[in-house]
């Protein structure tokens, strides 16, 4: 290609100089080659937009006027707002004005500091060198001079010049921040913010910390808002997507004095600012190049609409930003409760940590009655492992803990796991309780704590197809908070009112961290009031799996009906359980299988003395059943239970004892109509037959007494072994190892007392 001739070249050097320096938008399209040499530019109206605001910024700053307003810029991600601002506006600046200092940050030091390698790649770079040198002889020039008065020829110092800081020799200044990072001693006239938090990717399915949110909100406001060389001219230019609805934006929105939000949603079916940009949006899209009806069902698939309607609408405000809703939460006051019978129970997300930037520990206290959740009080604490268990305990014995029937149950994650086994240690708690009553704290009447570990509970129909279900503990918060919002929606879980609170108490960070998720929060609300909801009704499309009744069933005690014992005994690993039942009438023409209580030890004498004690005088027959095989301990049982054993003289014992000894063959067939099975092939039909029961389905055939009634299942609130079990495992058969035995026991054991209760009445 033939060289232009000196003087034409020399021209359009001139024309390309003055026409960078006149305007930043120019400016852009000539540098997004030098930064981005692979990457075509897809220019859409924003881009111009958005420079010129910048433009209008920078040159009242090399003016020295005083600062018109703060920027805040509102956008979605990928579309081009670092490469703007970030990126090539730092080196527009000093081609304006040299002299001028900036601070730039973002959420990651290294991203940061990116930035402002990107800067100084353009700095050093022969098409900018040689526009510096072009203006530079311009200046001199009369026609010229007056522009280009702030214009600074300059040159990157040698000895302050690094990735994250570098200095012109006219004495501006670049430094990269972020949250965490000193700055210590450095003052700027352009503050650039890029997302101080970052935002969460489509396939996160978590939301953002919320200590990421607060340190985000400090940094802008009590560490950068420090760095002006002049308040009444330094400009901070904010420019970010949108993550929550008490996010940093949000923040500065409420405490700047003087701020212009620019916001640009990508579609205009959402806010958009200021309003007559609405015209510029082409066929409803503010960047038909990077968004239309395809990209938006796939994002909202990946990250869910309130993800889209918060990063990429930039109106976390509205319906469907958020999964759940603070509106959706009721109240309730104490006098709304029953006057006894009342059981609190706790669920806990443990974290050992008193650092604010990590997840704190979770600690929520309920009460479940007539299907309606009551939540008294959740915590949320930051302390190091030292320290978690005297809040913890704390927070029960504040908050109505019983230590026989209240359920305490823990996520089973690593320190959960820890945390869980060193509270059911009686001298770990005596430390805790011994404190917390020198304080004046009622708690010496807690021994230990009954915790248990979250169930794996396995999410979907119990009869569907196994690939369509998921456990519990592998759901994504996102997953879970969905899963439980329509009992949410419903109104079946309130809040104590702030009335009947302690003092400075009140349920403001609760409802944001819930309302406020998958974008932000502490998620450990989700956590906690999820498996509130799922650990007593495993929620699946709305349906319980297990529907047995608890409740404090004492006076449905009847001393003058057969009291039937489920024995099962386990000589060769020191484990023998018995669980006391009684078939009775509840109402006219309602018959229940009543559990009045579960008694387990490592030694069979020890819990024979335990239930002689409790059912000293009991009037009626004593039936036992024998739940394993026949086996010598027939004749240990049958000791114990006579006159001869010292407790049942000692007690004056008024009942006398049935022994029930057939094997397990012939005991499913009047629940499960087949006693020709082996007893291995017999679990799952003596839990599809349990499930019956508990669900209404079953008439009683056997028992003239109650024949064609139907018959409910109630267990005591003091039998938690026992419902943690049935529910356990008719949710998923899976947890037999862990829960198999207990119903094994109770599915059996009702099975002969039925047919038991038959041979009792038919005389």
């Amino acid at each position: 290609m033939p060289q232009l001739p000196a003087v034409i070249q020399q021209q359009l050097e001139q024309a390309l100089a003055l026409k960078c320096y006149r305007r930043f938008y120019d400016f852009f399209l000539v540098f997004w080659q030098v930064i981005e040499p692979t990457m075509p530019l897809k220019e859409n109206w924003h881009i111009e937009y958005l420079c010129n605001e910048a433009q209008q910024i920078v040159e009242n700053l090399a003016a020295r006027g005083d600062k018109e307003y703060d920027l805040i810029v509102s956008i979605s991600p990928g579309e081009t707002k670092s490469t703007i601002f970030s990126r090539i506006l730092p080196a527009w600046v000093w081609l304006r004005d040299a002299s001028l200092k900036i601070i730039s940050g973002s959420y990651d030091f290294s991203l940061a500091t990116s930035f402002t390698v990107k800067s100084r790649d353009i700095i050093n770079s022969p098409q900018y060198q040689k526009i510096i040198t072009t203006l530079s002889a311009l200046k001199s020039h009369p026609q010229y001079a007056h522009e280009l008065r702030h214009f600074k020829p300059f040159k990157l110092k040698g000895d302050q010049n690094v990735k994250s800081y570098y200095e012109s020799d006219c004495g501006g200044m670049r430094i990269a921040s972020s949250p965490g990072s000193r700055i210590t001693g450095f003052h700027a006239d352009l503050i650039l913010v890029d997302d101080s938090v970052k935002p969460p990717s489509p396939k996160q399915g978590t939301g953002i910390n919320y200590s990421d949110i607060q340190a985000a909100i400090h940094w802008v406001g009590k560490v950068l808002s420090s760095r002006k060389t002049d308040r009444k001219k330094t400009v901070t230019i904010y420019v970010q997507q949108r993550v929550a609805k008490k996010d940093v934006t949000d923040h500065l929105l409420r405490t700047l004095p003087m701020v212009k939000h620019i916001r640009l949603p990508a579609t205009d079916r959402h806010p958009i600012e200021p309003p007559e940009l609405r015209e510029r949006y082409v066929n409803g899209f503010m960047n038909p190049h990077t968004t239309d009806d395809e990209v938006i069902r796939e994002k909202t698939l990946q990250m869910t609409t309130s993800g889209w309607v918060a990063q990429f609408e930039q109106n976390p405000d509205e319906e469907g930003g958020g999964i759940w809703k603070a509106a959706w939460f009721g109240r309730f006051s104490m006098k709304d409760l029953p006057v006894t019978g009342v059981i609190w129970h706790s669920v806990t997300d443990t974290a050992s940590t008193d650092d604010l930037n990590n997840s704190s520990t979770g600690m929520l206290a309920y009460t479940y009655i007539g299907g309606i959740f009551y939540v008294r009080s959740f915590k949320a604490v930051w302390v190091q492992a030292d320290r978690l268990g005297y809040e913890y305990i704390k927070f029960l014995v504040q908050n109505g803990y019983d230590a026989v029937a209240s359920k305490a149950e823990i996520e089973p994650k690593a320190n959960g796991i820890s945390f869980a086994q060193l509270m059911r240690n009686e001298d770990i708690v005596k430390l805790s309780a011994t404190e917390l009553e020198k304080q004046g704290i009622r708690a010496s009447h807690v021994r230990r704590i009954n915790t248990k570990p979250f169930d794996n509970v396995l999410i979907g129909e119990p009869t569907g197809d196994r690939k369509q279900q998921v456990r519990y503990l592998s759901m994504s918060k996102t997953d879970k908070a969905v899963h439980v919002a329509n009992a949410i929606r419903a109104g079946r879980v309130k809040l104590l009112d702030e009335s009947d609170l302690p003092p400075g108490e009140n349920w403001q960070e609760f409802l944001e961290a819930a309302e406020d998720f998958p974008s932000t929060g502490i998620t450990e609300v989700i956590d906690t009031v999820a498996y509130m909801i799922v650990s007593n009704e495993a929620v699946s499309a709305g349906a319980l799996f297990s529907k047995f009744t608890t409740g404090s069933y004492a006076n449905l005690y009847r001393r003058d009906e057969p009291l039937h014992l489920f024995w099962c005994i386990e000589p060769a690993v020191n484990r023998y359980r018995c669980i006391a039942v009684q078939l009775t009438e509840v109402s006219p023409g309602v018959a229940a299988i009543v559990v009045h209580d579960e008694f387990e030890a490592s030694d069979l004498r020890n819990l024979c003395t335990e239930l002689l004690d409790v059912y000293a005088n009991h009037q009626q027959t004593a039936v036992h059943y024998h739940i394993m095989q026949p086996s010598a301990e027939h004749t240990q049982l049958a000791e114990i239970f006579s006159p001869r054993f010292e407790p049942y003289t000692r007690f004056g014992c008024k009942f006398a004892s049935m022994f029930h000894f057939t094997g397990k063959a012939t005991a499913l067939r009047t629940i499960s109509g087949n006693g020709k099975q082996k007893a291995s092939e017999q679990l799952s039909s003596r839990a599809n037959a349990l499930a019956t029961l508990l669900s209404g389905g079953y008439t009683l055939k056997t028992t003239p007494k109650f024949a064609g009634r139907k018959v409910s299942i109630l267990i005591d609130v003091s039998c938690l072994k026992l419902s943690d079990a049935i529910r356990s495992l008719l949710r998923d058969y899976d947890n037999m190892d862990r829960y198999g035995d207990w119903v094994n026991a109770f599915s059996l054991g009702i099975s002969k007392m039925l047919d038991t209760e038959r041979e009792l009445y038919r005389f």
